[in-house]
């Protein structure tokens, strides 16, 4: 096949598995990548989402020195080429991978500037995915009421074009949320909501991470065996997966 096409096929997958955490998935095919990119130095597009992909993987594994050169070759590019999209997804990826480490401070840093980019340009899907990560991370830093209203910004950009996923997003940021404020009420509204997105849907990882959070709000309110009817129901999905 086409070089350039298959180049740009295994880096766009290896930089997914590398933003979800399956290090050892991505840098398998980022070591395909690479050879066709040896001899197709050219393809400078594929070239600088491969340093980018591979980035991800050497921030997995601490080496910070030789990964923010790679990024730093990587945005020059996307910032002289005008590929607005790529720098969104960039630091919404490095966003991610220091939230995983609890670095918040700096994934905050990434979300914030991702979002600067997306929201000018009406992108409104990256804008409202963004505000739920950043709802995330104000949710672990314990600025619950920062989680709250970043989940609620989201809500609105997801509900004017009702994209449903997005919806129950930012419904189990706002439910988790407010089970820990004790708003227990409002906490079993949107968690109720989104078991009903998900089960439509039928996605069993999504099924179960609902009925979890019904659990950990059952738990909180003392009320054990409802709690453990949800984990049950939690690990019966999960076996689906």
């Amino acid at each position: 096949g086409d070089p350039v096409l298959v180049a740009d096929a295994l880096v766009e997958i290896g930089r997914l598995n590398a933003s979800n955490s399956n290090f050892s998935l991505a840098e398998g095919y980022l070591l395909r990548a690479e050879k066709i990119l040896q001899s197709n130095t050219s393809d400078l597009e594929n070239l600088n989402d491969y340093r980018y992909a591979k980035a991800l993987l050497l921030l997995h594994d601490t080496k910070f020195e030789e990964a923010f050169a790679l990024l730093d070759s990587a945005k020059s590019f996307y910032e002289r080429t005008s590929m607005l999209m790529k720098m969104i997804t960039l630091h919404i990826d490095l966003g991610s991978i220091f939230m995983s480490r609890g670095e918040y401070e700096v994934a905050l840093k990434n979300y914030y500037t991702a979002l600067r980019f997306a929201e000018p340009k009406g992108f409104l899907i990256q804008a409202m995915d963004i505000e739920v990560r950043l709802g995330w991370v104000n949710y672990h830093l314990g600025e619950y009421q920062q989680a709250v209203e970043f989940a609620k910004k989201s809500l609105a950009k997801a509900e004017q074009i009702n994209i449903s996923d997005r919806i129950a997003n930012a419904y189990t940021l706002l439910g988790v949320t407010y089970t820990e404020t004790k708003n227990f009420v409002e906490a079993e509204k949107y968690l109720d909501e989104v078991l009903k997105i998900r089960t439509r849907k039928d996605d069993p990882t999504t099924v179960s991470e609902a009925y979890l959070n019904l659990g950990y709000l059952k738990e909180r309110q003392k009320n054990y065996s409802a709690a453990r009817e949800y984990y049950t129901a939690s690990i019966e999905a999960g076996k689906k997966t």
